[in-house]
């Protein structure tokens, strides 16, 4: 899952590529948030009222006490794009079966499941 990302600022050119960032467009903008605040309003309870596990730098375990599974954000700060792979361990996400996952290759064992995805870097070209 990406970052919402929703802020004040459009950007500031000391944290922009060499290459600077595609052209502003605030339609294309304003239909993205839309889409990404769905997403966050249908996981909320997982981010307000879950408990928040770091399972590595990059990648960040939501869950609700009660409820098997969660929800995982993975972070690219790089500007190319990255394959990244990391564990979980299934008491983390409270079940010891396989569970659905949406977004990321996933590889089960007895003890964790491994996530395999690729996500673009932060500023696209």
């Amino acid at each position: 899952m990406r970052h919402l990302g929703i802020g004040g600022k459009t950007s500031n050119r000391t944290i922009e590529p060499a290459g600077g960032l595609p052209a502003y467009d605030p339609q294309q903008r304003y239909v993205a948030y839309q889409a990404q605040m769905r997403t966050y309003n249908r996981l909320k309870p997982f981010f307000v009222r879950g408990r928040f596990q770091g399972i590595s730098e990059h990648a960040h375990l939501h869950t609700l006490p009660g409820v098997a599974g969660g929800v995982i954000n993975v972070f690219n700060l790089g500007d190319i794009e990255q394959t990244l792979t990391f564990d979980v361990p299934l008491d983390l996400l409270g079940t010891s079966t396989a569970l659905p996952v949406k977004g990321a290759a996933a590889e089960w064992s007895a003890h964790a499941v491994r996530l395999t995805l690729s996500l673009p870097g932060m500023c696209r070209p």
